[in-house]
């Protein structure tokens, strides 16, 4: 597993716009607030602002942090408890 945080250019500032384009890449297609268990290949990773924006896009909008799992054909399989499971959520 790899949660990103050794990567150099994690912490640049990004647009509201560009975190929800990479979050709605790897989101509950049934609701946002739902865990996040998907399988994103790394071509369409990339078309999103790349495995970075991927994981601040996550954070920013649950309050969890991903991980990934590289899968064959260079597809990933990206993980997060989800807004209602974590922290932020109602409980």
């Amino acid at each position: 597993m790899d949660d990103g945080r050794a990567t150099g250019s994690l912490w640049r500032e990004n647009t509201q716009e560009e975190l929800e384009t990479a979050f709605d890449a790897v989101a509950s297609p049934i609701h946002w607030k739902n865990e996040i268990d998907c399988e994103i290949s790394n071509d369409a990773m990339d078309a999103v602002g790349g495995w970075e924006l991927v994981y601040r896009g996550v954070i920013h909008f649950t309050g969890t942090v991903p991980t990934r799992e590289l899968g064959l054909n260079d597809v990933w399989r990206v993980r997060a408890i989800g807004y209602a499971a974590g922290p932020c959520g109602d409980h």
